[in-house]
């Protein structure tokens, strides 16, 4: 399936990109990636202010072929410069960019950011599992669920190996 013109530089394969600051997290997540979705590819930022840059493709991410619109978005709330809140309002100004889901991927589990997560239009909140070996199993039924089941404007993208 091709997608449509609105999300220009995406592959047949799903990109997803992680907004995340935290290195050992980052590490665990790619590690856990690599063991679900060989065909999914994953790109990392590390807080909302990169996220804006590589979303508008501007510097470093300038180059779609590189770096493609992504299929979701996962993504922390407590990030330096630009949080996850801050984030999610930008992203749901932006016309083209606002119907990308995303995932908030959390430590907290706390109700008022819970709560605010969705005002601001998350589309789903995790909370980050403690025990990394649980994390690829996490990871796949997210995968699974945004990128084959669940019906997007982008439509679905095939991911499985």
């Amino acid at each position: 399936m091709s997608p449509p013109k609105e999300f220009p530089g995406m592959d047949e394969r799903a990109t997803i990109l992680v907004v995340e600051d935290d290195p050992n997290d980052l590490f665990f997540l790619k590690r856990a990636f690599s063991a679900v979705q060989s065909k999914c590819l994953m790109q990392a930022v590390g807080d909302g202010a990169e996220a804006i840059d590589y979303l508008r493709g501007v510097d470093d991410y300038a180059d779609r072929n590189h770096f493609p619109l992504p299929a979701l978005i996962l993504m922390d709330l407590k990030m330096p410069r630009i949080d996850g809140f801050e984030f999610l309002a930008w992203l749901r100004r932006e016309p083209v960019l606002k119907l990308i889901p995303v995932v908030v991927f959390s430590s907290s589990n706390l109700p008022h950011d819970v709560k605010r997560a969705y005002e601001l239009g998350a589309n789903s909140f995790v909370v980050k599992v403690q025990d990394n070996t649980a994390l690829p199993d996490t990871l796949k039924t997210l995968a699974t669920y945004w990128l084959e089941v669940c019906e997007t404007p982008a439509g679905r993208v095939a991911v499985a190996a």
